[in-house]
């Protein structure tokens, strides 16, 4: 018979599948711990409000207005790269929800205050992501 042995097949390294299968279980993780540090640093006092020097304070003044945009930017291009079993309008829906819910509930948390500027931040966030990822998906089918 011609069958490769044991050792033979497994000489040649993982399957296409098996790597693919690896990666999407490795982007959810990271997914995952992504999207619980991020409603932490959301629903947590502000770190600027009890800074007495005013540094952070400062420095979150330049940051924020891009602070927001990024970690949505971020936590959409997880979201579709993890490739969840579910369409991507799913996706949007559920980050934008997420979006608006973490911002309401910072009006329970001391020396926070939901802003609209910060929604809209967001939603462009996960509008950046989703773009960007079908872009890049895109690309990927027109190379191969």
């Amino acid at each position: 018979m011609n069958h490769p042995s044991q050792f033979e097949a497994d000489a040649s390294g993982p399957s296409p599948s098996h790597r693919r299968t690896f990666r999407n279980r490795l982007l959810r993780t990271v997914f995952a711990v992504y999207l619980a540090v991020l409603t932490v640093l959301l629903l947590t006092r502000d770190p600027a409000s009890s800074d007495p020097t005013g540094f952070l304070d400062s420095l979150l003044a330049v940051a924020s207005p891009v602070a927001h945009l990024l970690s949505f930017w971020i936590l959409a291009t997880l979201a579709f790269a993890s490739r969840p079993p579910v369409r991507s309008w799913v996706v949007i829906l559920s980050l934008c929800m997420y979006a608006a819910g973490t911002e309401l509930l910072q009006g329970f948390v001391s020396g926070r205050t939901p802003e609209w500027a910060d929604w809209f931040q967001d939603l462009a966030g996960v509008a950046l992501g989703a773009v960007c990822f079908a872009a890049v998906s895109l690309y990927g089918e027109s190379a191969e």
